[in-house]
């Protein structure tokens, strides 16, 4: 077994398939110059295209990024709707790859808590070209309605980039689970956030909010946090084994969790 073989063994004991795809995705970029980076989404065909409507024969076609002119490449990417749209949905003038993150707990904000963690994540981005703006994307969009990746929070972050005024940026109210993923910083939002394979996570827990009120359903009765989701989420971390299996019952005695 080479060293390529073995590195590839190890990412995926911690790592779920499509979590380690993407993490193999965002180092080769990482391994690129910065003119291959600058490159990277350049479309040769439309350049081409739009140089032989503004300048007819004056130019032969080229092969090659590197080899056009600075000054006629600059030109293009100030005129082109074609490169400058496509240059929008793409990860990596989006979103900063930072580390791979092995399975741990995660937030992730929702309007129906209950449902994720009944049913497990149904929705999710699978081209990666469309997850800087997943949000702009409906659940029932062909974008999202196959399932694939979902964004969430680290535990130390949840409260403080997820919550303005108090109430949930993405949804009223979250759920924690358990799942590896990739941990990015979003240029757009200015935060850190985590890329997840939604059907990857495990142990889905409710945190549901009524009226400002965060709190989690334990087998029969709810336990308030007051207002405070930071300490409900830590609550989670710190005390999940030893409640798991009343924290995994409604007050119905239906158990939630997942698929898992």
């Amino acid at each position: 077994m080479n060293i390529k073989e073995e590195f590839d063994r190890i990412l995926l004991e911690y790592l779920d398939q499509h979590d380690a795809e993407l993490y193999r995705y965002a180092k080769s970029y990482e391994k690129l110059s910065p003119q291959e980076q600058e490159d990277y989404y350049f479309d040769i065909d439309d350049f081409n295209n739009w140089l032989e409507e503004e300048f007819g024969d004056d130019y032969d076609r080229f092969d090659d990024p590197k080899n056009i002119p600075s000054d006629l490449k600059k030109e293009y990417l100030m005129t082109s709707p074609i490169f400058n749209e496509r240059e929008r949905e793409q990860l990596f003038t989006n979103m900063e790859f930072q580390r791979f993150l092995k399975p741990q707990w995660l937030v992730h904000f929702t309007d129906d808590a209950k449902s994720i963690a009944y049913n497990g994540f149904k929705y999710g981005v699978k081209e990666w070209e469309h997850l800087p703006f997943s949000t702009d994307y409906k659940n029932t969009s062909s974008v999202k309605k196959y399932g694939g990746y979902n964004f969430a929070y680290l535990p130390e972050h949840a409260t403080r980039y997820g919550l303005e005024r108090g109430r949930g940026k993405y949804g009223k109210e979250a759920v924690m689970f358990q799942s590896s993923g990739t941990l990015w910083y979003h240029y757009g939002d200015q935060e850190p956030q985590v890329i997840f394979w939604g059907a990857n996570a495990k142990n889905i827990i409710p945190i549901n909010n009524s009226g400002g009120i965060w709190y989690l359903t334990i087998k029969d009765r709810d336990m308030s946090f007051d207002d405070n989701l930071e300490n409900a989420i830590w609550w989670v971390v710190q005390n999940y084994d030893q409640y798991r299996k009343p924290l995994k019952k409604n007050r119905f005695g239906k158990k939630i969790g997942g698929h898992k």
